[in-house]
């Protein structure tokens, strides 16, 4: 809060109540999907919001319900049906999950995100997507006596066996309201492109047709005819009462449950929480430049969701479209989570036999070949002194007298195939070498333009001293500007999509650090010597790199900490 400047107020105002006039009907729509009160949609929408912004590491993030994660609580809650209420089954699972994800956060195991591809969840988002419009199909036609927790093709055969019995006005109301919020964000992008006030209505526009179908609903059941104890029987399909106010907090019952029974569907809803969060998040991060703490977000939605359980919420984590709300708003801090949470709450090992240490030897050797997948060596290339040609690992410079590469030039060795294990881990511990050995070639921000979490600066002098020593004194002036990284793909034998991305992400980062953004006439260039041909093909065809001409060619060699030839 001391840093906070005052001219980012304004956008994050904005931003924290525009999501919040969106997670309303969202939170109330989601709640369906989870067989849940609608009410409990909200608890979720504000008890999320309110505790990231204290916590969490992206100003574009907001946590709360989402469409995955309430269809995975529904299936759990239909499992349980029998045996205890759904709010009881959501705050159980609410309460374990975030005690499974804060355990991760302690200890620090935000690793083993990196071995989870992110096609896996745009598979697994993508399939849910699908679920869930079958699901909601019934209801939007006013089909009754619709069973939407079968599997999706006995959903599909039961709503053509009773489609005459439809209701007229549900589907009507449904048709309008899809059309109208189509038609807005049309209408936006068409006459509105540039103006943000123009925009806010196409941001807003959930909000906007939900108002206006429940005055609809308010003039079609006004008059409606009651049944003999004096309920309405509405003409078209509607909430009924939502209870006003907050919960009274409740400690959730674990003691009337087999967990053993429901953890694979707790597994799966942890699983889904926190890759849906933490992809999302670096998403962003990405967008706008700036890292998110992986370890920090478990820590972050871990403790939300155990305080949440107390509360009749159920599991949260982050939401793509609400996040993108925010970003398209001009968030500056977190601090709009607060706004979306007050409008949302206004708004309402010892072994036993052989065979297990014989399983733990294996998992244990599994892990090891896994942690070296995802944390590889990296070296920094050095000349060797008197043979130009030839470049070695600096961590043999005590066999061979070498210097350093000319002034503003790089050159790294990575000893692992780029995948998704261990592409952040490569392409963070390359930018770290550059802000310790060349100096920022941009325009310096002003501090009403910087992000409320930056501290590259304090960040950089503490790899300087790390790198050159206390006594050095070292500042930009001493450094050169970056110009060129190159790359040693020698032992690269592998490159998956991931590590596509990251090379593009890396190379956008050291372009930024050079001075391009800024300054466009700057020269930087990225290069990599050494590359497989199965490899090369891959990053020739994504546009990553390309050959360059065969002029004046010189041979190279790199010798490893063995002394052994490995590349020409």
């Amino acid at each position: 809060l001391p840093k906070y400047n005052r001219k980012w107020a304004v956008k994050d105002v904005i931003a924290g109540i525009t999501v919040g006039l969106i997670v309303v009907p969202q939170g109330m729509s989601y709640a369906k999907v989870a067989g849940l009160p609608v009410q409990n949609g909200l608890y979720s929408a504000y008890i999320g919001a309110l505790f990231y912004c204290f916590m969490g590491t992206s100003k574009d993030l907001t946590i709360g319900p989402t469409a995955v994660i309430s269809l995975i609580t529904g299936e759990l809650v239909a499992d349980l049906a029998d045996r205890m209420s759904a709010i009881e089954v959501a705050a159980i699972s609410c309460f374990l999950v975030g005690i499974m994800i804060l355990i991760l956060g302690v200890l620090r195991l935000g690793i083993i995100l990196d071995f989870f591809p992110t096609t896996v969840l745009v598979g697994y988002t993508t399939g849910a997507a699908v679920t869930i419009i079958v699901q909601q199909i019934p209801k939007w036609l006013g089909v009754p006596n619709i069973n939407n927790r079968a599997p999706v093709y006995q959903i599909i055969i039961s709503m053509f066996r009773a489609i005459r019995t439809l209701s007229w006005l549900d589907l009507v109301v449904g048709l309008v309201s899809m059309f109208l919020l189509v038609a807005i964000g049309l209408a936006v992008d068409r006459w509105g492109r540039g103006l943000f006030s123009i925009q806010l209505i196409k941001i807003s526009r959930f909000f906007i047709v939900t108002v206006l179908a429940t005055a609809v609903s308010y003039a079609l059941n006004k008059n409606a005819p009651v049944d003999a104890n004096g309920n309405i029987i509405p003409r078209i399909s509607i909430l009924k009462t939502v209870p006003s106010g907050l919960p009274h907090p409740q400690v959730p019952h674990l003691s009337s449950i087999s967990f053993s029974e429901i953890m694979p569907k707790l597994i799966a809803i942890m699983v889904a929480t926190v890759l849906e969060h933490i992809a999302i998040g670096k998403a962003f991060a990405r967008r706008n430049r700036y890292q998110i703490d992986t370890n920090q977000e478990l820590l972050t939605i871990g403790l939300a969701n155990v305080t949440a359980s107390f509360f009749g919420a159920y599991t949260v984590t982050g939401s793509f479209s609400r996040s993108a709300v925010k970003f398209q708003c001009g968030v500056k801090t977190p601090f709009a989570g607060f706004i979306t949470g007050a409008l949302v709450a206004l708004w309402i090992t010892i072994f036993v036999s052989v065979e297990t240490g014989i399983a733990a030897g294996v998992g244990f050797s599994l892990i090891v070949l896994l942690f070296r997948v995802a944390r590889p060596n990296f070296h920094i290339l050095r000349q060797v002194k008197d043979r130009p040609e030839v470049f070695v690992d600096a961590c043999v410079g005590s066999t061979f007298e070498t210097v350093a590469a000319p002034h503003g030039i790089l050159v790294f060795r990575i000893e692992e195939s780029t995948t998704f294990p261990n592409t952040e881990t490569f392409k963070t511990w390359v930018v770290e070498q550059a802000y310790k050995y060349t100096r920022f070639g941009g325009r310096s921000k002003a501090v009403v333009d910087r992000l409320w979490s930056d501290d590259l600066e304090t960040h950089i002098r503490k790899l300087r001293l790390t790198a050159h020593g206390p006594e050095s004194n070292i500042t930009d002036d001493d450094l050169p500007k970056l110009r060129s990284v190159i790359l040693d793909f020698s032992a690269v034998n592998n490159i998956d999509t991931t590590g596509l991305q990251g090379l593009f992400d890396l190379r956008e980062s050291l372009k930024d650090y050079a001075g391009v953004a800024d300054y466009p006439q700057t020269f930087f260039e990225l290069h990599f010597v050494g590359v497989q041909a199965n490899v090369l093909r891959i990053m020739e065809l994504s546009g990553i790199t390309r050959p360059v001409a065969p002029i004046a060619m010189q041979e190279v060699r790199v010798l490893n900490h063995d002394n052994q030839d490995t590349t020409t």
